[in-house]
């Protein structure tokens, strides 16, 4: 397995409890053996179909801050004064069910492959649908697979 960097381990707890609610309600049994989530102080999420998978330190904090802290935060000083930051419900446990979709469409099908119908079949069935509009702000073409705004 890779050697993860930035590994934000006062977060290790509740992502594990997020990947268990989430395979636990979902309509499908995948097989998910060997695979862990983390929370990263890294710009983005990956999927590194090792078992592992990262989701952003800001993700966590965008679900868990205020406007004004997560702005204070992350905003500033990364240089995304234009971002409109705001806290949205669900993000975390949307961003954790996107790069958990990844690693279950790679151990079911045995490849890797980005936001095709066998990708959003899986996070259709994991992700909470109050949540998956989310994916849209991320992947305008995903409405094409079922996603939609509520």
């Amino acid at each position: 397995m890779k050697q993860l960097r930035k590994i934000q381990q006062q977060h290790q707890a509740e992502i594990d409890e997020v990947i268990n609610r989430l395979l636990s309600e979902c309509k499908v049994e995948y097989n998910n053996e060997g695979v862990r989530g983390f929370v990263a102080d890294t710009h983005r999420g990956f999927a590194h179909y090792d078992g592992q998978f990262t989701v952003p330190q800001w993700a966590y904090d965008k679900q868990h801050l205020s406007q004004q802290d997560f702005e204070k935060k992350h905003c500033v000083h990364a240089g995304w004064n234009k971002v409109k930051a705001y806290k949205k419900e669900g993000y975390f446990i949307y961003y954790v069910a996107h790069e958990l979709a990844h690693q279950l469409r790679y151990i079911k099908y045995n490849k890797g492959g980005g936001h095709d119908f066998r990708f959003y079949e899986i996070f259709m069935d994991i992700c909470p649908k109050d949540y998956q509009h989310h994916e849209l702000n991320y992947k305008k073409t995903a409405s094409k697979y079922g996603i939609k705004y509520q």
